[in-house]
């Protein structure tokens, strides 16, 4: 072998960081020759061939403790800089709105290390530099500049365009099980954890963690995940299965949770699609007739064919999908309730009978309950049409037949429902709506019968706002839709209650049995006490529903009160001429609030708070 041939397979292309310092300079590739030789460049060029000296950074892992006393070295800081700031005239809102945002970071600082969420320090500390950076700003630029964009909201606010974390993930679902007796239209089990519900049902863990997220900026960002989601399952890929209806199911029932700051139209949009979806499974029909329909024209034969079984799972959601059309027709006026079906009466005895858990006997009630308010709100909707043909028979004649009804379910209720909140809102605003049949048309009801049915429906007003202020604080937030829709039908019945043209009414017994602006004022105090105990990470940018909410009542109170008070004889309520000089100050104000952006609200779909005045909030 010859020397050359020896010297080629000795050599070898050096390896990462082990070329000399010649051939890095130049660019070239290092051949090694022997271990501790020249390179072939630096012997074939007679250069002094030296290996290259590195020395890699190596970067020391940061510890949680480590990173939250970072953060807290930051907040100190601020309020520092607060403290030296202060004297320099015109600083005054500047600094409480730092002020207010160092809060919110030390709440949300508590929250994550609670949580565990290791994800978080990162976001604050921009956000807590971008509070110090506009601090030091202020201070440095004096009162005569134009400070008005300083803060930049988007990175103060923690915003977070992400799923939720594993620990959020299980607190949103921990928190959706207080809310699902409301409308319990599935069974979670108990051991069941949000890694698993993602994996066996992912449409309706997105669903959930929407609704339960305590995050403007997080829900905006699952809101729309879910559509897209919806799009290609539904729309491109032809699914149909009961995740899709669950998830469906869910984003109804709740869509007082799913509205938001960029939020879009989307109750008639998911409860067609939820339809959609249930007549393509043939849930609507007994298994047999779904297997065997148009027999005659088959080719081959279908006696082979074994009808499958329907599970629970399948019954609860025909029967809660019925349920929430009924309630988003009442709501919208835009989409038909589902229709019924001798099927649907088939699952509803077995939900009765085969209750295992007391909530599916609920769901049956509550169901049982709707089936006679769909009725009386269609006939009390017809008498509201303008120049509605006369009808053979006048509509308040119903009323006993649904009266009967109803009243066989109360004595039938289960002693644990007796006192049930979703129970007795959802008895007591039906009942209401069987009396006000014919009250509001031109029906030439007898004047004795007339007289006794408004008074009924005062009472079952007041039996409402009784059980309505008696649900806990805490669990105002997880109320489904059909109880906010139920607010909605009592908050305008009693308005109309209260200023009816009937001689014979006496306005004295309605003032003294329940006061329609002292229920508003009430609402409203409601409303701002559960913004308080539901916050939202990122309510310093983007507000609280309820808060929204409240200010909406507000301006509701100011178009009602000349009204009432006009037909009080000008004197005020009892209970309304309280602090009246405040009221004065904030009132005409929160007229300003329908305007966003220097547009209008669109209130034509989900704007819950609007609709809380009822789809007769324009008619007096």
């Amino acid at each position: 072998m010859s020397p050359s041939t020896v010297s080629a397979a000795a050599s070898r292309p050096a390896g990462y960081g082990q070329s000399c310092t010649n051939c890095s300079r130049a660019k070239c590739k290092c051949i090694l020759t022997a271990v501790g030789g020249a390179c072939e460049r630096c012997s074939r060029l007679g250069k002094d061939c030296q290996p290259i000296a590195t020395a890699r950074k190596k970067v020391a892992k940061r510890t949680a403790a480590s990173r939250t006393a970072q953060l807290e070295e930051k907040l100190d800081d601020l309020v520092s800089i607060l403290k030296n700031s202060q004297g320099h005239p015109g600083q005054e809102q500047q600094q409480q709105q730092l002020q207010e945002q160092i809060a919110q970071h030390r709440q949300h600082l508590d929250y994550t290390q609670m949580q565990h969420v290791a994800q978080q320090p990162r976001s604050q500390t921009a956000a807590l530099d971008s509070l110090a950076q506009a601090a030091t700003t202020e201070r440095h630029n004096g009162p005569g500049v134009n400070r008005g964009n300083t803060i930049d909201p988007n990175i103060a606010s923690g915003q977070l365009h992400r799923d939720p974390t594993a620990e959020e993930a299980d607190v949103y679902l921990a928190k959706f099980r207080t809310w699902l007796p409301g409308l319990p239209f599935l069974h979670l089990p108990s051991d069941m954890s949000a890694k698993a519900l993602r994996m066996e049902r992912p449409f309706l863990w997105l669903s959930i963690m929407n609704l339960a997220s305590d995050s403007h900026s997080q829900q905006q960002f699952l809101r729309e995940k879910v559509r897209r989601e919806m799009s290609e399952r539904i729309i491109m890929n032809h699914e149909r299965n009961m995740d899709i209806i669950q998830g469906l199911i869910a984003n109804l029932g709740w869509a007082t949770l799913n509205t938001g700051p960029g939020a879009r139209p989307f109750v008639v949009l998911f409860s067609q699609l939820a339809t959609l979806v249930i007549y393509e499974q043939g849930m609507m029909r007994p298994p047999n007739q779904e297997h065997f329909s148009s027999v005659g024209f088959k080719a081959w034969n279908m006696s082979t064919l074994t009808p499958k079984a329907r599970t629970m799972d399948e019954r609860r959601a025909v029967l809660s999908l019925w349920f929430l059309t009924s309630i988003c027709n009442a709501l919208t006026a835009r989409t038909e309730t589902l229709p019924w079906t001798s099927h649907m009466d088939e699952s509803l005895s077995v939900l009765e009978r085969g209750d295992d858990q007391h909530l599916d006997a609920m769901l049956a009630t509550v169901i049982k309950i709707q089936k006679i308010c769909d009725e009386a709100h269609r006939l009390l909707m017809q008498d509201l049409l303008p120049n509605a043909p006369e009808k053979d028979i006048p509509s308040y004649l119903y009323k006993p037949s649904l009266l009967e009804r109803l009243n066989t379910i109360k004595a039938n209720l289960p002693p644990r429902f007796a006192t049930n909140y979703t129970i007795v809102t959802h008895l007591v605003s039906t009942e209401c709506q069987i009396h006000a049949i014919g009250l509001f048309s031109n029906q030439r009801i007898p004047e004795t019968q007339s007289v006794e049915s408004m008074y009924q429906c005062l009472i079952c007003i007041r039996a409402f706002y009784d059980a309505f202020f008696s649900i806990p604080l805490g669990e105002i937030a997880g109320l489904p839709l059909h109880l906010y829709v139920a607010l909605s039908t009592m908050q305008v019945m009693l308005y109309r209650l209260t200023i009816s043209d009937n001689p014979t009414w006496d306005k004295e017994v309605v003032r003294q049995t329940v006061d329609v602006m002292d229920i508003v004022d009430r609402t409203i105090e409601l409303f701002e006490k559960v913004a308080s105990v539901y916050p939202m990470r990122d309510q310093q940018v983007q507000g609280n529903l309820f808060q929204k909410g409240a200010k909406q009542l507000r301006n509701l109170r100011v178009m009602w009160q000349p009204i009432v008070s006009k037909h009080f004889g000008t004197m005020p309520t009892p209970n309304s001429q309280q602090n009246n000089a405040s009221r004065a100050a904030t009132e005409q104000p929160m007229l300003l609030d329908t305007m966003v952006d220097g547009e209008p609200i669109d209130f034509n779909d989900m704007s819950w708070m609007a609709d809380i005045f009822g789809p007769w909030g324009d008619m007096q």
